[in-house]
This record gives structure tokens, C-alpha cells and sequence, in this order.
């Protein structure tokens, strides 16, 4: 088999950059249980290569090293790590399993007490990939795992949850008729000081009338 070819594109938009990208002393990885990854390095230079339209072409999580080698599939990298060393640039790029790696969910609760694992990938992907930018393009397939993530909650927890609600619904109703009462008590004020020729924000007390502000 031949040795590696490697190409350089830009993200999300698949702009090809370099067809022939000079990635020195590259190390292809393609473990059977994790992302595939990309590494070498490049000519210093190649820090300001530039896409047709004038950006910066290689950046990190905007451009992808794509490796070939005759007889095998395509191995694709996003690349996740630039450093530089001397006169060279250090390149890495990481399968598209590492992309969720340390995102955060941010889309409305995923619960369920019978979900397929497979289904929780899928939604993941979906919520990544609903981003500004942030279509990779990443198909997952319809496949089931035949197994369940989750259980029905055991009965002590149904009661606890359930003493747990109805004590802040009393708490609410509590506060509501506080509230209530409050300004049952300044109606009625306003009323005593309009009757007794007093401007609101004035207070009788035993001893004295006195205003009382804030």
C-alpha cells in the first residue's frame, strides 16, 4: 500500500484548501473502540494559509485534515490542537466521536425511564448539529441497541416527590395570601389617612403623627 495523502478543507462549509498538505513525521490512528485521529506537523508558514475568500484557513474546530491511503477508507479529523515548536506547527485533529467530547446539553431535559442508548446519541447529535455552524454533516444511523437506559422509580421516591410538591404548593399559597392580606392592610390605611385629612405616607401612632417614608 502507498503511503498517506493528506488534504486540508475548511469547516462547516467543505472548502477545499490543500490537496496535497505536507504533514511531516504524520501518524494515523484508527483504534477499534474511539475516535480515529491525525497528527504531525507543518512548515510554520502554513499558520496563515488562507481559504479563496481570504480567511484563515487552518484553524482549530473550523478545518478538518482528511488522510488517504490506497485500499483503506478515508480517515477524517477535525483538528483540535495547533501549538508551535521552532520553525514548525503542530498539528492535531480528532475523529468526529471526539467533537461532543466535554460539550455541554444544553436543549430541554432528555428523560425517560425506557430509552434506547442509541436514541440518546441520535439526540445528541441532533441538538450539537442544531448550532450556528454547527453542522458537521453527521449522520447517525437508525440502528437499535436491543437494550434500555433507566428505571421506573421506586415507591419511597414517588412519596417523597410527592410530599415534596404538595408542601411548596402550600408554601405558595401561603406567600399568595400574605401578599394579599398586605395590601388588604394598605387599602384600608389609604382609606384612614383620606378620611382623616392625612397624605399617604403619614402614619398615626400613640404618641404623635409622623411621617413615615420608604
Amino acid at each position: 500500500m502507498s503511503d498517506w495523502r493528506f488534504h486540508l478543507m475548511t469547516l462547516p462549509d467543505r472548502v477545499w484548501v490543500d490537496r496535497d498538505l505536507p504533514l511531516q513525521d504524520a501518524k494515523v490512528i484508527t483504534p477499534l473502540s474511539g475516535p480515529a485521529s491525525v497528527s504531525g506537523r507543518l512548515p510554520l508558514g502554513y499558520r496563515g494559509i488562507e481559504t479563496p475568500d481570504k480567511k484563515r484557513a487552518l484553524v482549530e474546530w473550523g478545518s478538518a485534515i482528511v488522510a488517504e491511503q490506497e485500499g483503506r477508507d478515508p480517515v477524517f479529523g477535525i483538528v483540535d490542537e495547533l501549538s508551535t515548536d521552532g520553525d514548525w506547527l503542530n498539528v492535531g485533529a480528532g475523529g468526529f466521536t471526539s467533537y461532543p467530547q466535554g460539550m455541554p446539553w444544553t436543549g430541554p431535559q432528555l428523560s425517560s425511564t425506557k430509552i434506547d442508548p442509541l436514541d440518546v446519541v441520535r439526540a445528541i447529535w441532533e441538538r450539537l448539529q442544531s448550532y450556528d455552524s454547527g453542522d458537521l454533516g453527521v449522520v447517525v444511523d437508525a440502528v437499535k441497541s436491543g437494550t434500555f437506559l433507566g428505571k421506573p422509580e421506586g415507591k419511597d421516591l414517588t412519596a417523597a416527590k410527592a410530599r415534596q410538591a404538595y408542601m411548596q404548593e402550600q408554601l405558595d399559597y401561603t406567600k399568595e395570601q400574605a401578599e394579599g392580606d398586605a395590601q388588604l392592610v394598605e387599602q384600608y390605611a389609604t382609606k384612614a389617612l383620606t378620611a382623616a385629612g392625612l397624605p399617604k405616607g403619614w402614619a398615626v401612632d400613640s404618641s404623635a403623627v409622623r411621617p413615615v417614608w420608604g
